[in-house]
């Protein structure tokens, strides 16, 4: 659950009173965010190697604000819709840089930033139990906003720029560094770090790394408005997220894509570029008389598996990446295809408003000796007599992994 009582502290004052000012234009706040390198010694991403490789550092330095404005419109757009819903809530990382000051001082800063904005109220933020960051000169944490509330916030607290940099989480900031490197070795059947498996002495079963990943969700996705969301809820917002109509709600949320394919030609990376590509392979997918789509519809709705724990999400493959291919095959998928399919899919999560961290999680299976997974048709247990019920899988741990790490506020 959420801090009742930070939340009760962000109810706005009835004699806080705001001056009447014109909201800032999203490209002023995004120069109130994080630079690229200030966020990467909060956490190691993919953002390095997804605005990386222009010619000057000016242009990196442009093209990460203007992803930061993005996703300020963004979150407006989503305000229009009228149906409430939890993926209208973005999630933004906070900093208060002031320095010489304790991390419970720098959060009441922020409280009270929050606190004297009369236009906005409780329902239009969640705020974060803890930090992300807790350094010398800097304390950080993780919220998810309504609307123009952070605009609002700036607007009503005009010194606050000097001390509050906040940050709209877009796709590779969410990304562990090396995440595109770690799918690429699963493709190719090999691992990215050492896996540790303790393997028992049986002849009947065979344990196959699988590809998975583990993403964590945002605050206030599980009781969002208050209200407890059952995880089936969770499980099928992010689901229809990444398949519904053909992928529209990944297309329209993908800075890269919009980047490369609409409108102007605007500065923007290689690895941009092949992101947009893999939206565009898997947008190619779909069938033109009836929208049905091999990737969206039967490799990642019918034979992902989804799995919601507390605040982990894990989803990972049925079965090994070979016979992933395999089925690829059966749907007239080749292995490029097939690969698009599994990158649109972590990019996917990466895009999604409920979750704030995405990560590769090599998994362990139980299988058949001869590869099947049906573990109750396997044939008769060996001697060794190992009892293993369908279904079973071991975590592996994967080196080198990068976590966000969530210390408490002092």
């Amino acid at each position: 659950m959420r801090n009742i009582a930070l939340r009760s502290a962000l109810t706005w004052s009835s004699s806080a009173i705001l001056a009447v000012h014109a909201l800032l234009s999203n490209d002023e706040l995004a120069s109130y965010g994080l630079t690229l390198d200030e966020y990467e010694l909060i956490k190691s991403s993919e953002s390095p190697n997804d605005f990386g490789g222009l010619s000057s550092d000016s242009e990196t330095d442009q093209l990460w604000k203007d992803a930061a404005a993005f996703s300020y419109q963004l979150a407006m757009d989503y305000a229009t819709d009228e149906n409430v819903s939890s993926l209208k809530f973005m999630p933004y990382v906070v900093c208060n840089v002031s320095p010489d000051t304790s991390g419970s001082v720098r959060r009441e800063q922020i409280s009270e930033a929050f606190n004297n904005t009369p236009s906005i109220s409780v329902s239009d933020i969640y705020p974060y139990d803890a930090a992300i960051v807790n350094a010398e000169n800097e304390t950080c944490g993780i919220i998810r906003a309504f609307n123009d509330t952070v605009a609002e916030v700036y607007t009503a607290n005009p010194g606050a720029s000097e001390w509050m940099k906040i940050q709209p989480m877009h796709q590779s900031m969410k990304m562990i560094n090396q995440t595109v490197e770690m799918f690429q070795e699963r493709f190719d059947d090999t691992d990215a770090g050492s896996i540790s498996v303790q393997q028992e002495t049986d002849d009947t079963y065979v344990y196959r790394n699988v590809l998975g990943t583990q993403n964590i969700l945002c605050p206030g996705v599980q009781d969002f408005q208050v209200e407890d969301v059952s995880d089936d809820e969770i499980v099928e917002s992010i689901k229809n997220f990444l398949v519904a109509d053909g992928g529209k709600e990944v297309k329209a949320a993908s800075f890269y894509y919009q980047r490369v394919n609409i409108g102007e030609d605007k500065v923007h990376t290689e690895s941009m570029t092949k992101w947009a590509n893999v939206i565009a392979k898997v947008d190619s997918f779909t069938d033109a008389e009836d929208g049905t789509n091999a990737c969206l519809d039967k490799m990642i709705d019918e034979n992902m598996i989804f799995d919601l724990n507390k605040l982990s999400l894990d989803v990972y493959a049925r079965v090994t990446m070979g016979d992933v291919f395999k089925f690829g095959e059966t749907l007239g998928l080749v292995q490029n295809d097939v690969e698009a399919c599994m990158l649109y899919l972590v990019m996917g999560l990466a895009l999604n408003p409920l979750i704030c961290s995405v990560e590769p999680e090599p998994r362990v299976m139980t299988f058949c000796k001869d590869g099947s997974s049906d573990l109750m048709k396997c044939p008769p247990e060996s001697s060794a007599g190992t009892s293993i019920t369908k279904g079973t899988f071991r975590r592996v741990v994967m080196v080198p992994s990068v976590v966000l790490a969530v210390v408490n506020f002092i």
